[in-house]
């Protein structure tokens, strides 16, 4: 992956880079309405800037947050992404006609 200096992405990463504790929360599927794919630009920032990342569910049945397992990235994105989908596995989101493709195909093969 190149970065452009000056981009958001590597602003980000510089951020993380200045030893300050720092948490950034972010929405990998990108919007508020269902998506075929998640973006990943928050993958990239993890590799980056050297960094795990930390799965959050809100689990609308349960009424629970719940923070999942560190994922600590690779660099491989087809083989991490996985690993981050599956800790979502049984999660019922407040709209679950909005749940992403990847999530959708991780609550489905449980049937």
């Amino acid at each position: 992956m190149i970065v452009v200096k000056g981009s958001v992405l590597q602003a980000s990463i510089d951020k993380f880079k200045t030893g300050k504790p720092l948490f950034l929360g972010l929405a990998p599927e990108g919007t508020r309405q269902y998506t075929e794919t998640w973006k990943s630009g928050f993958y990239y920032l993890a590799v980056g800037a050297g960094v795990p990342i930390l799965p959050v569910a809100m689990d609308y049945k349960t009424k629970e947050i719940r923070f999942m397992s560190l994922v600590y990235p690779s660099g491989d994105i087809e083989a991490d992404l996985p690993k981050i989908y599956a800790q979502y596995k049984g999660v019922i989101p407040r709209h679950p006609e909005r749940l992403s493709q990847p999530l959708q195909d991780i609550n489905h093969s449980a049937e």
